[in-house]
């Protein structure tokens, strides 16, 4: 229903691929939308909102694990390789002459995948170098907005969208989820600190003597 949907996302099922080898493909750059499946990421290149390139091969059918432990019903979607120049994704690319011509290829489903308008592309070409600092925007915006500097691991957006909807019901208080966060994290410490401690003091028994 919809608060299903609130936590996890509309219902989204293919098993049919829809881009074909070669096609031009942009990744969504809508990342505030509620989504069952993981958003598209590169170590190099960090998240990839309104990237261009190029479908690689088609790698199979990817399900919604993650979403389904939370009430979701089963979905496919088709998982493409998909390859990005390497100098439309960096920041500064200038700065590291060796990029140039260089791709990297990044497996991404076809819910964040959109084609290309060559109209639009034509648009979005001017000025120049407008394309990468949108780019470096939407990346911002979102690692501001959910604090990733990284992806989130399984499931883990789906438990900040639970924990926000029960904050928005006055189920629970988003002071006391501070509070018991913080709580949790000082049991951790101290825990990791005594480990740490017990470790140092320990004792190494002597070498046996050779007879």
């Amino acid at each position: 229903g919809e608060v299903l949907e609130k936590v996890v996302g509309p219902h989204e099922s293919s098993s049919e691929p829809k881009f074909a080898p070669r096609a031009s493909v942009r990744v969504r750059s809508d990342y505030g939308r509620r989504c069952q499946w993981p958003y598209p990421y590169h170590t190099l290149a960090g998240f990839l909102f309104g990237a261009e390139g190029k479908v690689q091969s088609f790698k199979g059918l990817e399900a919604n694990t993650a979403a389904m432990a939370f009430g979701a019903r089963g979905a496919t979607q088709p998982v493409y390789v998909v390859s990005f120049p390497l100098d439309s994704l960096l920041t500064a690319p200038e700065t590291v002459a060796a990029v140039r011509g260089m791709t990297v290829d990044v497996e991404v489903v076809e819910a964040w995948l959109e084609a290309v308008d060559p109209v639009q592309r034509i648009f979005e070409a001017w000025p120049k170098d407008a394309k990468r600092e949108r780019m470096r925007q939407f990346r911002s915006e979102f690692e501001h907005a959910y604090l990733y500097g990284h992806p989130p691991a399984p499931g883990q957006d789906l438990s900040s969208n639970a924990v926000a909807l029960l904050v928005e019901k006055n189920l629970v208080a988003a002071k006391d989820i501070s509070e018991t966060v913080s709580e949790r994290e000082k049991v951790l410490l101290d825990y990791q600190a005594s480990f740490s401690k017990k470790a140092f003091f320990v004792k190494k028994s002597p070498p046996s003597s050779s007879s």
